[in-house]
C-alpha cells in the first residue's frame, strides 16, 4: 500500500497548506487553535489512543510527549519507519515547505520525551510541523488537524531547550510580603486577560524587590501557558546610563538573543524556551513594522544567528536579509524609537501575553524614561495582555544633584495620572511584624536550631531588610563567628568589619549624600543605632532650625537614612529621637571613623550631654560614663558611672547598677583614684543587699571600710559604716548597728556632707526604735526631717517621716503616725518612689490593725502586693506578716497560718533574723488557736534557740512573742 493511499489502497495527494483557511498559513502558531473552526473530517482515528496498535509493547519505550504520540501512531498507521517517515516529509508536495527539512532524530525526538539529564533538540520550527502534517495527509479544519496543531503548540511553546540549564534561584521567603504577592500575581493575571497596566515597584536597597519580582514572573509563567517575561535592567552605576539600555535588552531577548538579557535575567528554562519559540515572530515583527530599530536598537548579528540555527523559514529569511542590508546602507528611520518600540511590543503581546521588566529605572537614562512615558501612553489607549513592572529605588531619585533624574520622576507622576495605584510600595515589608516574620522564617529554613535571642538580634540589626538578612546569615556561617546571645544584645555585637555587599550599598548612600550630611551622621552614630537630636546638635554647633532641616526635611523624608522616634525627658531636660534606618547603617558610620575622631566625638558627646543634664546622679548619667569611657578618659567616666550606678539603684535596677559599678573595678584605677574604687565596692556591697545576699553584702562592706581607713578616706568610709549599719538592724545587732551609724553621723557631719548625714540619721533612729529607745528615735528622726527640709530634698524628709510614724506606732499615737504617714506617702507618690511609698502603708496598715479596721488595714497591704509596684523581698516578707495579722485577728486560721509562713521564709531568706522570731511568734498563736498540739513545743523550742542566741534587739514586736510564749 502507498504510503499517500492508506484510506482506499490508492494514492492520493494529501491536501497542501495552499488551500488551508484563511488564518491557518500564519507563522504564530500560538492562533492555530483559534482560527480552526470547523472540522471536515479525514477518515482518520483522531486521538494516539486509537491507533496506537502496540499498547503493551509501548510501555517498553521512553515516556513520548503528546506530539510524540499522535507521531508515532500515525507514523505506524502508515507502515513508516523513523527513516521513511523523514525522506517523505523533507520532500512535500507544498513548494512553500522547501525548507522543512525533517531528519530521523528530528522525528525521534517528537515521538519520545527524552531523560532530565539528556540534551534536549532545537526548537521545532512550524515548516517541520505542517510538513509533517502533510505528510500524514491531514486535512485542515479537522478534529485530526486541529488535535496535531495543539499538539505542536503545547511541546513547543513549553519544551523548547533553552541554550543553558535553569539559573539557581535564589531562597525566596514570602512571609512578611504576602500582600506585595498578591497585588503582583493580581496585575499580571489582569494582564493574561489584556487589560495592559503598569507597576512601578518603590523599594530602598536591600528590601528584595528584584528577588520579589523574579518570583512573582516565575509564579505567572507556570500559571499561564503562553507568558514571556522579557527582562531589561538599567545600567550606569559607574558613569553615565547606556541609552535605551533596558529596551535594548528586551528587543534583543524577543528576536532569540537570550545572551542580551543575561542568565539570571531569563529566570527558567520555561521561559528561554518560550522565548526561542517565539524569537520567530518577534524577528518578523521587528522586520516588518519597525526595520528602523535593525544595528540602532538590536544587533545585526542577533538576527544572523537565528537564521544561521535554521529557525526562521525561507520567507522570514528572505525578508530578513533584505531588511539587514537596508539597514547597512539606509539611515535610521525618521520615526520616534518609542513609536517603533510601541510596535514591535504590540504585535509581538498578540501571540500571547508579554511582562516587561525594566528593573532599577533610578539610573535609568533620559531616552529609556521617555520612552517608558511613549509606552504608558499607547497602554493606556489598547487592550493588549502587556504589563511593564519597573523596578526603582526612591532615594537614589533623590541625589544631592538634583537634575540628575527629572525625566524619571516625570514619569512616575504621568503614570499615576494615567493608571490606577501605579506604585507598590514595599517600605512596609521592612520592620514591626513582617520584619519579623520574614526573619523568622529565613532563620527557621537555614538555621532552625538557633536560640531565640540570635533571631531577635538579627532583627534589631537588620529590621528584616532581605538583602541584610541573608547576607549576616551567611556570614555567620562562612566566616564561623559565633551566634550573638542575649548578653551581647547589650553591647555591640556586629563586628569592626560588615560583609563587603553591606558596605558597599552603604558607601554608595553615604556618597550621594550633600557634604554636609556625612558629618552629623558621624556625630549621630556615637551614640548607637538610636540617639538624641539634641546632642548632636551642640556637638555640631548647629542651631535648632538648621538641625530640623537636616534631620526631618533631608536625612529623614528625602533620604530615608534616618527616622523620628519619640520624646523622652532625662534630669527635667526634654529632648527628640531619632533612629537610623538600619542599625547596620549605624555600624557602618561608627566602624569607619578613625580612632582619633570616633575619641574625640565620644568626649564630644559625652559633654554636650553634661551641658544638658548636668553633673548629677540621673537617667543621662550612664550615657556620660560610657561617651567617657569609649575617649579613653577612665577617671571622668569613673565618677559617671557611680552617679549611673547610685540612679539605677534609686529605681531599684541592681543589675544595671551592678554593671555600672563594676565597670569602674575593670577600669583599674585603684592607685590613681582609690576613692572611686571604694564608691564603687559600697555599691555592689549595696546591690547585694538589695537582691536579698547579706553576706555577700557585708564581705564587699569590709573590702570597702579595709580600703578607706588603709587610704584615709573618711567620706567612703561612713559610707560603709552606714550601709554596715544597715545590716546590723536587718540581723537584730541593734547595738552594734547604733554605734557603726553614730559615727557616721559623726564622720559626716565633720565633712559637711549633710544629705549623707539625713540619710544617717534616719537609719540610727529605726536603730533605736529597735532597742526601745524612743526618746532617742524621736530625736534622730526629727533632725533628720529637719536636715531634709533645709535640703529641701522631699526623699530625705520621708526617711525621716518614717522613722517617726513607727515611733509613734509603737506609743499608741496612732493619730500622730497615720498624718506622718500619709504626708510621706503623698510625697514619696509625687517623686516616683514607689518602695518608700510601699513601706509607708505597710506602717499605716498597722496602725489600722491596733484600732481593729481590718478592711482599712487589708486595702493598705493589698497595694504593695500589686506587681506594678515591683515591691522589694523585705517589703514582701513585711506584707505577708502583716496580712497574717489581719487574718489572725479575724479568726481565718488558715490563711493566717499560710501568710506567717510565707513571712518567716522571705525574712530567713533575706537574713532578716530578729524579724523571725516575729513571725514564729504567729505561727505559735495560730497553732495555739488551731489546737494543733504536735506543732507547739518545736515552734516553742525554735523561738528559745534564736531568742538564746540572737537576743530581742530588732524583735518588731517582743510584746506579742511574750504573749504567744505565755498563750
Amino acid at each position: 500500500m502507498s504510503a499517500r493511499g492508506w484510506q482506499s489502497g490508492t494514492v492520493r495527494m494529501g491536501p497542501n497548506l495552499a488551500r488551508t483557511p484563511k488564518g491557518i498559513v500564519c507563522d504564530d502558531w500560538f492562533t492555530m487553535d483559534r482560527a480552526v473552526s470547523s472540522a471536515r473530517g479525514c477518515g482518520v482515528p483522531a486521538t494516539s489512543t486509537a491507533l496506537d496498535g502496540d499498547k503493551g509493547r509501548s510501555m517498553t519505550k521512553p515516556q513520548r510527549s503528546p506530539l510524540g504520540k499522535l507521531v508515532y501512531a500515525y507514523r505506524k498507521h502508515l507502515h513508516l519507519t523513523q527513516a521513511g517517515l523523514a525522506d517523505l516529509a523533507s520532500h512535500p508536495a507544498n513548494p512553500a515547505l522547501d525548507q522543512a527539512t525533517v531528519s530521523v532524530r528530528t522525528v525521534s525526538d517528537i515521538e519520545q520525551k527524552l531523560p532530565p539529564d539528556a540534551p534536549k533538540p532545537r526548537p521545532r520550527r512550524p515548516a517541520t510541523i505542517r510538513a509533517l502534517a502533510e505528510a500524514f495527509d491531514l486535512t485542515p479544519d479537522t478534529p485530526a488537524y486541529d488535535e496535531f496543531l495543539a499538539a505542536a503548540r503545547e511541546s513547543s511553546a513549553d519544551d523548547a531547550a533553552p541554550p543553558f540549564p535553569d539559573p539557581e534561584v535564589p531562597l525566596f521567603v514570602p512571609d512578611g510580603r504576602e500582600a506585595h504577592l498578591e497585588r503582583l500575581a493580581a496585575a499580571i493575571d489582569m494582564a493574561a486577560g489584556e487589560r495592559a497596566g503598569v507597576l512601578f515597584v518603590e523599594a530602598a536597597p536591600g528590601t528584595g524587590k528584584t528577588t520579589l519580582v523574579a518570583h512573582v514572573c516565575r509564579q505567572a509563567l507556570d500559571r499561564h501557558d503562553r507568558l514571556v517575561v522579557l527582562w531589561g535592567d538599567c545600567v550606569g552605576r559607574t558613569g553615565a546610563a547606556d541609552p535605551w539600555q533596558p529596551f535594548r535588552q528586551a528587543l534583543g531577548t524577543l528576536v532569540g538573543d537570550t545572551a542580551a538579557a543575561g542568565h539570571q535575567q531569563l529566570l527558567s528554562g520555561k521561559n528561554a524556551g518560550r522565548i526561542a519559540f517565539r524569537a520567530p515572530m518577534g524577528i518578523r515583527t521587528v522586520v516588518d513594522d519597525a526595520p528602523g530599530l535593525i544595528d540602532r536598537f538590536i544587533s545585526p548579528e542577533a538576527f544572523r544567528a537565528q537564521a544561521r540555527a535554521g529557525r526562521l523559514d525561507a520567507e522570514t529569511s528572505r525578508r530578513l536579509d533584505r531588511a539587514l542590508d537596508a539597514a547597512s546602507i539606509v539611515p535610521a528611520a525618521p520615526l520616534d524609537p518609542g513609536h517603533l518600540v510601541f510596535r514591535v511590543i504590540r504585535r509581538y503581546a498578540a501571540s500571547g501575553p508579554v511582562i516587561l521588566v525594566l528593573e532599577d529605572l533610578h539610573w535609568a537614562d533620559t531616552g529609556t524614561a521617555d520612552m517608558l512615558a511613549y509606552l504608558m501612553r499607547g497602554l493606556e489607549r489598547q487592550r493588549l495582555p502587556v504589563l511593564v513592572i519597573a523596578t526603582y529605588r526612591p532615594l537614589d531619585l533623590e541625589s544631592s544633584r538634583l537634575g540628575d533624574h527629572p525625566a524619571v520622576r516625570h514619569v512616575l507622576t504621568e503614570a499615576i495620572r494615567r493608571f490606577d495605584d501605579p506604585i507598590l510600595d514595599l517600605a512596609d515589608t521592612v520592620g514591626g511584624a513582617p520584619g519579623r516574620a520574614f526573619v523568622n522564617a529565613v532563620v527557621d529554613q537555614i538555621l532552625p536550631d538557633a536560640p531565640h535571642a540570635f533571631r531577635e538580634i538579627l532583627f534589631e540589626q537588620t529590621a528584616g531588610l532581605p538583602l541584610f538578612v541573608l547576607t549576616m546569615l551567611r556570614w555567620y556561617l562562612d566566616e564561623g563567628q559565633p551566634f550573638p546571645s542575649e548578653a551581647d544584645a547589650a553591647g555591640d555585637p556586629v563586628p569592626a568589619r560588615l560583609p563587603a555587599v553591606i558596605e558597599t550599598l552603604f558607601a554608595g548612600l553615604i556618597d550621594r549624600l550633600p557634604p554636609e550630611f556625612p558629618p552629623l551622621l558621624d556625630a549621630a552614630s556615637v551614640q548607637g543605632a538610636t540617639f538624641s537630636a539634641e546632642v548632636v546638635m551642640r556637638v555640631m554647633g548647629l542651631s535648632r532650625s538648621i538641625l530640623i532641616e537636616r534631620l526631618d526635611d533631608q536625612l529623614t523624608l528625602r533620604f530615608k537614612a534616618l527616622s523620628a522616634g519619640g520624646v523622652t525627658t532625662i534630669a527635667g531636660q526634654r529632648g527628640h529621637d531619632y533612629h537610623f534606618s538600619h542599625a547596620l547603617l549605624r555600624d557602618y558610620l561608627y566602624h569607619r571613623l578613625s580612632r582619633l575622631r570616633r575619641e574625640h566625638l565620644h568626649a564630644a558627646t559625652a559633654e554636650a550631654m553634661l551641658a544638658l543634664y548636668g553633673d548629677g546622679e540621673h537617667d543621662g548619667a550612664a550615657g556620660i560614663a560610657w561617651h567617657f569611657d569609649q575617649a579613653g578618659e577612665r577617671q571622668r567616666a569613673a565618677a559617671y558611672f557611680i552617679k549611673a550606678g547610685l540612679a539605677a539603684m534609686a529605681r531599684h535596677e541592681y543589675t544595671g547598677a551592678r554593671r555600672h559599678f563594676q565597670r569602674v573595678g575593670e577600669l583599674k584605677l585603684r592607685k590613681q583614684d582609690p576613692f572611686v574604687v571604694a564608691q564603687a565596692l559600697i555599691g555592689l556591697g549595696n546591690c547585694a543587699y538589695g537582691e536579698g545576699h547579706p553576706a555577700d553584702a557585708a564581705r564587699l562592706f569590709e573590702r570597702a571600710h579595709d580600703l578607706a581607713l588603709r587610704e584615709r578616706l573618711p567620706l567612703p568610709r561612713a559610707a560603709c559604716l552606714t550601709s554596715m549599719g544597715r545590716l546590723d538592724f536587718d540581723a537584730g545587732r541593734m547595738r552594734e548597728g547604733v554605734v557603726r551609724v553614730t559615727n557616721a553621723v559623726e564622720l559626716l557631719t565633720e565633712l559637711g556632707d549633710e544629705r549623707e548625714a539625713c540619710r544617717a540619721l534616719g537609719l540610727l533612729s529605726h536603730l533605736h526604735y529597735g532597742l526601745g529607745h524612743y526618746d532617742d528615735a524621736v530625736r534622730a528622726a526629727q533632725r533628720a526631717i529637719t536636715l531634709g527640709t533645709r535640703l529641701q530634698d522631699d526623699l530625705l524628709i520621708v526617711n525621716g517621716l518614717t522613722a517617726l510614724a513607727n515611733c509613734w506606732l509603737d506609743l499608741g499615737l496612732y493619730d500622730e503616725a497615720e498624718i506622718d504617714l500619709r504626708r510621706a506617702i503623698g510625697l514619696s507618690e509625687e517623686h516616683g518612689s514607689t518602695h518608700r511609698a510601699s513601706l509607708c502603708w505597710l506602717n499605716l496598715a498597722l496602725g489600722e490593725f491596733e484600732r481593729e479596721r481590718w478592711e482599712s488595714a487589708s486595702a493598705a497591704i493589698e497595694i504593695v502586693f500589686d506587681p506594678a509596684r515591683n515591691a522589694t523581698s523585705r517589703l514582701l516578707g513585711l506584707a505577708e506578716f502583716n496580712a497574717g495579722l489581719v487574718a489572725e485577728a479575724r479568726e481565718e486560721w488558715v490563711v493566717a497560718r499560710q501568710r506567717f509562713q510565707a513571712s518567716f521564709d522571705i525574712r530567713v531568706a533575706n537574713g532578716q533574723h530578729a524579724l523571725t522570731l516575729d513571725s514564729l511568734a504567729g505561727l505559735l498563736r495560730v497553732a495555739t488557736a488551731q489546737r494543733r498540739h504536735a506543732e507547739l513545743r518545736p515552734l516553742t523550742a525554735e523561738i528559745g534557740r534564736r531568742v538564746e542566741s540572737e537576743g530581742l534587739d530588732g524583735v518588731g514586736h517582743p510584746g506579742w512573742l511574750f504573749a504567744s510564749l505565755a498563750g
